[in-house]
Protein backbone atom coordinates (compact mmCIF):
# COMPACT_ATOMS: atom_id res chain seq x y z
CA UNK A 1 0.00 0.00 0.00
CA UNK A 2 1.41 3.41 -0.95
CA UNK A 3 1.64 6.15 1.64
CA UNK A 4 -1.25 8.58 1.39
CA UNK A 5 -2.53 11.42 3.53
CA UNK A 6 -6.00 10.08 4.15
CA UNK A 7 -6.35 6.42 4.98
CA UNK A 8 -9.51 4.52 4.11
CA UNK A 9 -10.83 3.47 7.51
CA UNK A 10 -12.62 0.49 5.98
CA UNK A 11 -9.37 -0.99 4.64
CA UNK A 12 -8.79 -4.50 5.94
CA UNK A 13 -5.28 -3.62 7.04
CA UNK A 14 -6.31 -0.99 9.59
CA UNK A 15 -6.55 -1.18 13.37
CA UNK A 16 -9.24 -3.84 13.73
CA UNK A 17 -6.74 -6.56 12.66
CA UNK A 18 -4.14 -5.69 15.27
CA UNK A 19 -3.20 -8.52 17.56
CA UNK A 20 -5.40 -9.27 20.57
CA UNK A 21 -2.44 -8.75 22.90
CA UNK A 22 -2.52 -5.05 21.96
CA UNK A 23 -6.26 -4.50 22.01
CA UNK A 24 -6.13 -3.02 25.50
CA UNK A 25 -4.28 -0.04 24.05
CA UNK A 26 -7.43 1.14 22.29
CA UNK A 27 -8.83 2.18 25.66
CA UNK A 28 -5.70 3.93 26.90
CA UNK A 29 -6.16 7.66 26.89
CA UNK A 30 -3.54 10.33 26.34
CA UNK A 31 -0.61 10.20 28.71
CA UNK A 32 -1.71 12.21 31.77
CA UNK A 33 1.49 14.25 32.00
CA UNK A 34 0.87 16.10 28.74
CA UNK A 35 -2.84 15.51 28.23
CA UNK A 36 -3.41 19.20 27.62
CA UNK A 37 -1.68 19.01 24.25
CA UNK A 38 -3.76 16.23 22.77
CA UNK A 39 -7.23 16.70 24.22
CA UNK A 40 -10.10 17.99 22.12
CA UNK A 41 -9.84 21.65 21.16
CA UNK A 42 -12.75 22.58 23.39
CA UNK A 43 -11.08 21.01 26.43
CA UNK A 44 -7.48 22.01 25.77
CA UNK A 45 -5.96 23.96 28.62
CA UNK A 46 -3.14 26.19 27.36
CA UNK A 47 0.15 25.65 29.12
CA UNK A 48 1.59 28.63 30.88
CA UNK A 49 4.79 30.09 29.46
CA UNK A 50 6.83 29.28 32.61
CA UNK A 51 5.66 25.66 32.47
CA UNK A 52 6.56 25.28 28.79
CA UNK A 53 9.94 26.93 29.32
CA UNK A 54 10.65 24.65 32.28
CA UNK A 55 9.70 21.53 30.35
CA UNK A 56 11.83 22.44 27.36
CA UNK A 57 14.79 23.38 29.52
CA UNK A 58 14.45 20.10 31.43
CA UNK A 59 14.35 18.21 28.14
CA UNK A 60 17.49 19.98 26.98
CA UNK A 61 19.29 19.16 30.22
CA UNK A 62 18.28 15.51 29.94
CA UNK A 63 19.63 15.19 26.41
CA UNK A 64 22.80 17.07 27.31
CA UNK A 65 23.27 14.83 30.33
CA UNK A 66 22.79 11.62 28.40
CA UNK A 67 24.93 12.50 25.39
CA UNK A 68 27.92 13.22 27.62
CA UNK A 69 27.71 10.06 29.75
CA UNK A 70 30.92 8.82 31.38
CA UNK A 71 32.72 5.74 30.08
CA UNK A 72 30.13 4.80 27.42
CA UNK A 73 30.44 1.43 25.81
CA UNK A 74 31.45 1.43 22.18
CA UNK A 75 28.67 1.18 19.64
CA UNK A 76 29.02 -0.35 16.26
CA UNK A 77 28.65 2.44 13.72
CA UNK A 78 27.61 1.49 10.22
CA UNK A 79 29.99 1.97 7.31
CA UNK A 80 27.24 1.93 4.67
CA UNK A 81 25.94 5.05 2.98
CA UNK A 82 22.99 6.09 5.09
CA UNK A 83 19.80 7.42 3.58
CA UNK A 84 18.10 10.48 4.97
CA UNK A 85 14.91 9.78 6.86
CA UNK A 86 12.08 11.66 5.19
CA UNK A 87 9.47 13.58 7.15
CA UNK A 88 6.19 13.88 5.26
CA UNK A 89 3.74 15.83 7.35
CA UNK A 90 0.20 14.51 7.41
CA UNK A 91 0.86 10.95 6.15
CA UNK A 92 -0.10 7.67 7.79
CA UNK A 93 0.27 4.19 6.35
CA UNK A 94 -0.18 0.64 7.57
CA UNK A 95 1.55 -2.40 6.06
CA UNK A 96 1.23 -6.14 6.64
CA UNK A 97 4.19 -8.29 5.58
CA UNK A 98 4.37 -12.05 5.07
CA UNK A 99 7.92 -11.98 3.71
CA UNK A 100 11.02 -10.46 5.39
CA UNK A 101 12.34 -9.24 2.03
CA UNK A 102 9.04 -7.47 1.42
CA UNK A 103 9.35 -5.81 4.82
CA UNK A 104 12.88 -4.64 4.03
CA UNK A 105 11.59 -2.99 0.87
CA UNK A 106 8.64 -1.35 2.59
CA UNK A 107 10.82 -0.09 5.45
CA UNK A 108 12.97 2.10 3.17
CA UNK A 109 14.70 4.52 3.65
CA UNK A 110 15.51 2.45 6.75
CA UNK A 111 18.31 0.07 5.67
CA UNK A 112 17.02 -2.88 7.64
CA UNK A 113 17.56 -6.61 7.38
CA UNK A 114 15.00 -9.02 8.80
CA UNK A 115 15.99 -12.66 9.30
CA UNK A 116 13.15 -15.01 10.17
CA UNK A 117 14.38 -17.26 13.00
CA UNK A 118 11.01 -18.62 14.16
CA UNK A 119 9.39 -21.96 13.43
CA UNK A 120 6.13 -20.72 11.96
CA UNK A 121 5.53 -18.46 8.96
CA UNK A 122 6.91 -14.92 8.97
CA UNK A 123 4.36 -12.29 9.88
CA UNK A 124 4.84 -8.65 10.70
CA UNK A 125 2.98 -5.37 10.43
CA UNK A 126 3.83 -1.76 11.03
CA UNK A 127 2.13 1.61 11.10
CA UNK A 128 3.95 4.83 10.27
CA UNK A 129 2.72 8.30 11.17
CA UNK A 130 4.63 11.31 9.88
CA UNK A 131 4.91 14.81 11.31
CA UNK A 132 6.94 17.85 10.30
CA UNK A 133 9.98 16.75 12.33
CA UNK A 134 9.01 13.28 13.50
CA UNK A 135 8.24 9.79 12.29
CA UNK A 136 6.38 7.33 14.53
CA UNK A 137 6.78 3.63 13.77
CA UNK A 138 4.62 1.09 15.57
CA UNK A 139 5.98 -2.36 14.66
CA UNK A 140 4.34 -5.68 15.57
CA UNK A 141 6.27 -8.92 15.06
CA UNK A 142 4.18 -12.07 14.71
CA UNK A 143 7.17 -14.40 14.65
CA UNK A 144 10.72 -14.56 15.99
CA UNK A 145 12.93 -12.25 13.94
CA UNK A 146 16.50 -11.01 13.96
CA UNK A 147 16.42 -7.28 13.14
CA UNK A 148 19.60 -5.57 11.96
CA UNK A 149 20.60 -2.31 10.32
CA UNK A 150 21.76 1.26 10.93
CA UNK A 151 19.72 4.21 12.09
CA UNK A 152 19.04 6.51 9.08
CA UNK A 153 20.94 9.74 8.61
CA UNK A 154 19.76 12.98 10.14
CA UNK A 155 17.70 11.64 13.01
CA UNK A 156 17.67 10.67 16.66
CA UNK A 157 15.58 7.61 17.54
CA UNK A 158 13.83 6.51 20.70
CA UNK A 159 12.59 2.94 21.01
CA UNK A 160 10.47 1.34 23.71
CA UNK A 161 8.44 -1.85 23.98
CA UNK A 162 4.66 -1.78 23.77
CA UNK A 163 4.15 -5.50 24.40
CA UNK A 164 6.84 -8.03 25.36
CA UNK A 165 5.33 -11.44 26.14
CA UNK A 166 8.71 -13.15 25.63
CA UNK A 167 12.33 -12.13 26.34
CA UNK A 168 14.00 -9.88 23.78
CA UNK A 169 17.72 -9.33 23.26
CA UNK A 170 19.31 -6.11 22.08
CA UNK A 171 23.04 -6.16 21.24
CA UNK A 172 23.16 -9.65 22.79
CA UNK A 173 21.89 -8.37 26.14
CA UNK A 174 18.42 -8.69 27.63
CA UNK A 175 16.18 -5.77 26.72
CA UNK A 176 13.98 -4.91 29.68
CA UNK A 177 10.45 -3.59 29.62
CA UNK A 178 11.46 -0.54 31.67
CA UNK A 179 14.24 0.52 29.30
CA UNK A 180 14.21 3.15 26.58
CA UNK A 181 16.60 2.80 23.64
CA UNK A 182 18.25 5.93 22.26
CA UNK A 183 20.22 5.72 19.02
CA UNK A 184 21.58 8.21 16.51
CA UNK A 185 22.45 8.12 12.82
CA UNK A 186 24.69 5.24 11.81
CA UNK A 187 24.43 3.24 15.00
CA UNK A 188 23.58 -0.38 14.40
CA UNK A 189 20.39 -2.05 15.57
CA UNK A 190 20.95 -5.70 16.49
CA UNK A 191 17.81 -7.11 18.07
CA UNK A 192 16.34 -10.58 18.37
CA UNK A 193 12.60 -10.42 18.99
CA UNK A 194 10.13 -13.18 19.80
CA UNK A 195 6.53 -13.84 18.78
CA UNK A 196 4.05 -11.01 19.33
CA UNK A 197 6.66 -8.46 20.36
CA UNK A 198 5.47 -4.92 19.72
CA UNK A 199 7.72 -1.88 19.68
CA UNK A 200 7.34 1.85 19.22
CA UNK A 201 10.17 3.70 17.44
CA UNK A 202 9.97 7.49 17.33
CA UNK A 203 12.52 9.24 15.10
CA UNK A 204 13.05 13.00 15.42
CA UNK A 205 14.80 15.17 12.87
CA UNK A 206 18.23 15.80 14.36
CA UNK A 207 18.59 19.39 13.15
CA UNK A 208 15.25 20.24 14.76
CA UNK A 209 16.34 18.90 18.14
CA UNK A 210 19.76 20.54 17.88
CA UNK A 211 18.24 23.94 17.07
CA UNK A 212 15.88 23.68 20.01
CA UNK A 213 18.61 22.67 22.43
CA UNK A 214 21.05 25.30 21.20
CA UNK A 215 18.42 27.99 21.59
CA UNK A 216 17.71 26.85 25.14
CA UNK A 217 21.24 26.27 26.40
CA UNK A 218 23.19 28.67 24.21
CA UNK A 219 25.53 25.98 22.88
CA UNK A 220 25.32 22.71 20.95
CA UNK A 221 24.88 19.78 23.29
CA UNK A 222 24.43 16.92 20.86
CA UNK A 223 27.18 14.34 20.96
CA UNK A 224 27.34 10.92 19.36
CA UNK A 225 26.44 8.69 22.26
CA UNK A 226 27.47 5.06 22.52
CA UNK A 227 25.35 3.78 25.35
CA UNK A 228 21.99 2.75 23.99
CA UNK A 229 19.80 2.56 27.07
CA UNK A 230 18.01 4.86 29.45
CA UNK A 231 16.11 3.67 32.49
CA UNK A 232 12.43 4.45 32.78
CA UNK A 233 10.71 4.97 36.10
CA UNK A 234 9.44 1.38 36.08
CA UNK A 235 7.74 -1.03 33.72
CA UNK A 236 4.34 0.59 34.14
CA UNK A 237 5.83 3.96 33.27
CA UNK A 238 7.08 2.54 29.98
CA UNK A 239 3.76 0.87 29.19
CA UNK A 240 1.85 4.05 29.99
CA UNK A 241 4.15 6.07 27.78
CA UNK A 242 3.99 3.64 24.87
CA UNK A 243 0.25 3.22 25.32
CA UNK A 244 -0.32 6.96 25.23
CA UNK A 245 1.57 7.38 21.97
CA UNK A 246 0.01 4.28 20.38
CA UNK A 247 -3.40 5.59 21.40
CA UNK A 248 -2.87 8.62 19.17
CA UNK A 249 -1.61 6.52 16.28
CA UNK A 250 -4.77 4.40 16.49
CA UNK A 251 -6.84 7.54 16.83
CA UNK A 252 -5.46 8.82 13.51
CA UNK A 253 -5.97 5.42 11.90
CA UNK A 254 -9.66 5.62 12.81
CA UNK A 255 -9.97 9.35 12.05
CA UNK A 256 -7.54 10.26 9.23
CA UNK A 257 -9.20 13.66 8.94
CA UNK A 258 -7.32 14.65 12.10
CA UNK A 259 -4.29 15.10 9.87
CA UNK A 260 -6.06 18.05 8.28
CA UNK A 261 -6.49 19.77 11.64
CA UNK A 262 -4.26 22.83 11.93
CA UNK A 263 -1.42 22.27 14.36
CA UNK A 264 -2.19 18.58 14.91
CA UNK A 265 1.24 17.36 13.80
CA UNK A 266 3.01 19.95 15.93
CA UNK A 267 0.92 18.96 18.95
CA UNK A 268 1.69 15.30 18.35
CA UNK A 269 5.42 16.01 18.03
CA UNK A 270 5.36 18.03 21.21
CA UNK A 271 3.42 15.36 23.04
CA UNK A 272 5.79 12.57 21.98
CA UNK A 273 9.05 14.46 22.57
CA UNK A 274 8.11 15.86 25.97
CA UNK A 275 6.68 12.59 27.26
CA UNK A 276 9.70 10.59 26.12
CA UNK A 277 12.01 12.99 27.91
CA UNK A 278 9.90 13.57 31.00
CA UNK A 279 9.38 9.85 31.51
CA UNK A 280 13.10 9.35 32.05
CA UNK A 281 13.82 12.63 33.82
CA UNK A 282 13.57 11.37 37.41
CA UNK A 283 15.83 8.38 36.85
CA UNK A 284 18.27 10.44 34.84
CA UNK A 285 18.56 13.05 37.53
CA UNK A 286 19.27 10.26 40.02
CA UNK A 287 21.83 8.72 37.67
CA UNK A 288 23.32 12.15 37.02
CA UNK A 289 23.83 12.80 40.74
CA UNK A 290 25.66 9.48 41.07
CA UNK A 291 27.68 10.15 37.94
CA UNK A 292 28.67 13.65 39.06
CA UNK A 293 29.70 12.35 42.46
CA UNK A 294 31.86 9.66 40.84
CA UNK A 295 33.44 12.18 38.48
CA UNK A 296 34.14 14.65 41.30
CA UNK A 297 35.69 11.95 43.48
CA UNK A 298 37.84 10.61 40.64
CA UNK A 299 38.97 14.13 39.74
CA UNK A 300 39.92 14.87 43.33
CA UNK A 301 41.98 11.67 43.53
CA UNK A 302 43.69 12.52 40.25
CA UNK A 303 44.52 16.04 41.46
CA UNK A 304 45.91 14.78 44.76
CA UNK A 305 48.10 12.21 43.00
CA UNK A 306 49.29 14.41 40.12
CA UNK A 307 49.36 17.96 41.51
CA UNK A 308 53.11 18.18 40.80
CA UNK A 309 52.53 17.60 37.07
CA UNK A 310 51.55 20.14 34.44
CA UNK A 311 48.04 19.47 33.14
CA UNK A 312 45.00 21.49 32.16
CA UNK A 313 41.36 20.96 33.08
CA UNK A 314 40.85 19.68 29.54
CA UNK A 315 43.58 17.09 30.17
CA UNK A 316 41.85 16.10 33.40
CA UNK A 317 38.52 15.64 31.60
CA UNK A 318 40.18 13.53 28.93
CA UNK A 319 41.78 11.34 31.58
CA UNK A 320 38.42 10.84 33.31
CA UNK A 321 36.33 10.50 30.15
CA UNK A 322 33.93 13.30 31.05
CA UNK A 323 33.04 16.80 29.86
CA UNK A 324 34.19 20.02 31.49
CA UNK A 325 30.53 20.82 32.20
CA UNK A 326 30.04 17.58 34.14
CA UNK A 327 33.33 17.94 36.00
CA UNK A 328 32.62 21.54 36.96
CA UNK A 329 29.06 20.78 38.09
CA UNK A 330 30.16 17.81 40.20
CA UNK A 331 33.00 19.66 41.87
CA UNK A 332 30.92 22.70 42.72
CA UNK A 333 28.14 20.49 44.11
CA UNK A 334 30.32 18.21 46.24
CA UNK A 335 33.40 20.31 47.07
CA UNK A 336 31.95 23.82 46.85
CA UNK A 337 34.70 25.00 44.51
CA UNK A 338 35.89 24.53 40.95
CA UNK A 339 38.46 21.90 39.91
CA UNK A 340 40.90 24.65 38.94
CA UNK A 341 40.66 26.33 42.33
CA UNK A 342 40.90 22.98 44.12
CA UNK A 343 44.07 22.09 42.19
CA UNK A 344 45.61 25.46 43.04
CA UNK A 345 44.83 25.07 46.73
CA UNK A 346 46.32 21.57 46.82
CA UNK A 347 49.50 22.83 45.19
CA UNK A 348 49.90 25.78 47.55
CA UNK A 349 49.11 23.72 50.64
CA UNK A 350 51.73 21.18 49.66
CA UNK A 351 54.21 23.99 49.01
CA UNK A 352 53.54 25.35 52.49
CA UNK A 353 54.09 21.91 54.05
CA UNK A 354 57.42 21.62 52.26
CA UNK A 355 58.50 25.16 53.15
CA UNK A 356 57.84 24.35 56.80
CA UNK A 357 60.34 21.49 56.41
CA UNK A 358 62.75 23.24 54.06
CA UNK A 359 66.47 22.59 54.41
CA UNK A 360 69.02 25.44 54.31
CA UNK A 361 70.41 24.36 50.92
CA UNK A 362 66.99 24.36 49.22
CA UNK A 363 65.64 27.28 47.17
CA UNK A 364 62.08 28.47 47.75
CA UNK A 365 61.21 28.46 44.06
CA UNK A 366 62.53 24.91 43.67
CA UNK A 367 59.90 23.90 46.22
CA UNK A 368 57.26 25.75 44.21
CA UNK A 369 58.33 24.03 40.99
CA UNK A 370 58.14 20.64 42.70
CA UNK A 371 54.50 21.41 43.54
CA UNK A 372 53.52 22.36 39.98
CA UNK A 373 53.79 26.15 40.53
CA UNK A 374 55.89 27.63 37.74
CA UNK A 375 55.51 31.42 38.04
CA UNK A 376 57.83 32.80 40.72
CA UNK A 377 56.28 36.25 41.18
CA UNK A 378 52.73 34.94 41.09
CA UNK A 379 53.66 32.21 43.55
CA UNK A 380 54.82 34.72 46.18
CA UNK A 381 51.74 36.96 45.77
CA UNK A 382 49.24 34.11 45.89
CA UNK A 383 51.06 32.47 48.81
CA UNK A 384 50.79 35.70 50.79
CA UNK A 385 47.08 36.01 49.92
CA UNK A 386 46.37 32.47 51.11
CA UNK A 387 48.53 32.28 54.23
CA UNK A 388 49.14 35.89 55.29
CA UNK A 389 52.90 35.71 55.00
CA UNK A 390 55.55 35.52 52.31
CA UNK A 391 57.25 32.21 51.52
CA UNK A 392 60.52 33.54 52.97
CA UNK A 393 58.76 34.23 56.26
CA UNK A 394 57.62 30.63 56.42
CA UNK A 395 61.19 29.50 55.80
CA UNK A 396 62.45 31.98 58.42
CA UNK A 397 60.03 30.52 60.94
CA UNK A 398 61.40 27.07 60.11
CA UNK A 399 64.97 28.28 60.74
CA UNK A 400 63.88 30.05 63.93
CA UNK A 401 62.22 26.87 65.18
CA UNK A 402 65.39 24.90 64.40
CA UNK A 403 67.52 27.42 66.31
CA UNK A 404 65.11 27.35 69.24
CA UNK A 405 65.16 23.57 69.31
CA UNK A 406 68.96 23.61 69.12
CA UNK A 407 69.25 26.12 71.95
CA UNK A 408 66.84 24.13 74.07
CA UNK A 409 68.79 20.96 73.51
CA UNK A 410 72.05 22.73 74.42
CA UNK A 411 70.51 24.10 77.60
CA UNK A 412 69.40 20.68 78.67
CA UNK A 413 72.84 19.22 78.02
CA UNK A 414 74.52 21.99 80.04
CA UNK A 415 72.21 21.30 82.91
Amino acid sequence: MEAHPFMNTTDSTTGHKLRPALKHLENIGPHPIRKMYMSDESQRAPASQPEVTHLLYLSAQILSLYFTAKHPKTARVSSVDLKELDFRDGVIRHETCNDPVQMEKLAEPWIAQYVHVGKGPFKSEFTQLYGCHMQMNWVNYGSSTHVMGPIPAGCLCFGLPVAMPHPVRFSLQAFKADELLVMSAGQEVDMIVRDHFSMLVVAFELNWIERMLQALLGEPVYRRHRNYRLQLGGQQSGLDLAGGIVHHIMRVMKEPSLLQTAGFSMSLERYASENLLLSVSTELRRENRTHKRQVAKAAREFICNHYDELFSIADLCEALGCTERTLHAGFVEYYNTTPKQYLKRIRYMEARRRLLRIEPHQRIFDVALACGLHHEGRFAREYYRLFGEMPAQTCGRRQHDQQTDSAGSKGLSDA
